[in-house]
C-alpha cells in the first residue's frame, strides 16, 4: 500500500476498566487520536481524550502519564540518533535502545553535558592558579615558611 497519498487518519480507542468480582465500570475513558495533512505541506498529529467517566484522582494519574509522554516524544525526535542518518547497524541499534529506555539516555546526555561544564571551569581554575603563581615574588620572606 502505498501510504504517501493518504491526507488523513484517525483512530478511537476505548479503555474501560471493570471489577472483576460485581463487572461494574470502575472507570472509562475514549481517546481519538491520528493526523491530518495540511495544504501547506505540513503535517498536524493529534491525540485528546474525547471522554472519562470515573474518580478523579484516576484521571490525574493518567494526565500526568500523559505528560511524561508528550516530553519523552520530543526528547527522542529532538535526539541527534533520530534525527541523524543511520549508516550502520550499531546507531540504528542506539536508537532503538533509547527509544525504549528514554529517562537513562536524558541521563546520559545531562552527564555528558556536566562533565563538559565541570572541564571548562578545571581548564579556567588551572589557568587563574597558573596567573596568580606567575605574580608571586619568590624573594617575599612573608610567603616562605
Amino acid at each position: 500500500r502505498d501510504w504517501s497519498s493518504d491526507v488523513c487518519f484517525n483512530k478511537k480507542e476505548r479503555f474501560k476498566c471493570t471489577d472483576a468480582f460485581f463487572g461494574t465500570t470502575l472507570w472509562e475513558m475514549v481517546q481519538n487520536f491520528g493526523y491530518t495533512q495540511r495544504e501547506d505541506g505540513t503535517c498536524e498529529v493529534y491525540h485528546y481524550g474525547q471522554k472519562w467517566q470515573g474518580p478523579f484522582f484516576i484521571r490525574l494519574i493518567f494526565q500526568m502519564h500523559a505528560r511524561y509522554v508528550i516530553f519523552a516524544a520530543e526528547q527522542h525526535l529532538n535526539s541527534p540518533r533520530f534525527l541523524g542518518k543511520q549508516e550502520d547497524d550499531a546507531d540504528e541499534d542506539a536508537e532503538i535502545a533509547q527509544r525504549h529506555n528514554i529517562p537513562f539516555h536524558l541521563l546520559g546526555q545531562f552527564l555528558d553535558g556536566l562533565e563538559g561544564d565541570v572541564q571548562v571551569q578545571l581548564a579556567k581554575a588551572a589557568a587563574q592558579v597558573a596567573k596568580a603563581s606567575k605574580d608571586i615574588d619568590p624573594s617575599d620572606k612573608d610567603l616562605v615558611a
